[in-house]
């Protein structure tokens, strides 16, 4: 009798050193969960304004590569017919014409045909002689912004551009 109850005395240890690990496993697996979910709960946002900045990246060069280089679509475009819009009459060397359109365009048909309507955008052509501007000015709390800088002849004079689009 002394042994039987020893034997279930031991066997109830075994039982406990179960429960012991099964405990310890979830402890675990609970610490390790709940640091992987705070780390991507805490970082969610800037994984998401990277992919944006990256779609940015890639529109806002598209945009102003096809606006510098090409004549546009079609080739003699106005305000009303225009596919793509291009600027140029050779590439790098702006059509005074086509800018002065540009500039009369109105700003959400030259947002849609620029950037597919996505993100809002400023032009900026500049040189010692004059500024013109098209779109508009982004704000300090603009958080999201991507510029790019070309340099174009325009006039027969050296012009930096600066194409800035954000959100």
């Amino acid at each position: 009798m002394f042994n039987a109850c020893k034997q279930m005395h031991y066997a109830g240890r075994k039982g406990q050193i179960v429960l012991y690990d099964v405990v310890f496993a979830v402890a675990v697996f609970l610490l390790v969960f709940g640091t992987f979910y705070a780390y991507y709960s805490h970082n969610f946002e800037t994984f998401n304004s990277e992919i944006k900045m990256r779609e940015m990246q890639a529109l806002a060069e598209m945009s102003l590569d096809t606006m510098l280089n090409s004549k546009g679509i079609p080739d003699s475009w106005t305000g009303t017919d225009v596919n793509v819009i291009g600027i140029v009459s050779l590439p790098k060397l702006i059509n005074e014409v086509k800018l002065a359109k540009l500039q009369s365009m109105d700003y959400l048909t030259a947002k849609q045909k620029l950037l597919f309507g996505k993100y809002d955008f400023f032009l900026e052509f500049k040189n010692p002689q004059q500024t013109t501007t098209i779109g508009l000015q982004p704000t300090d709390t603009n958080y999201l912004r991507v510029v790019l800088n070309s340099i174009v002849l325009k006039g027969g004079v050296n012009t930096n551009v600066e194409f800035t689009i954000y959100e």
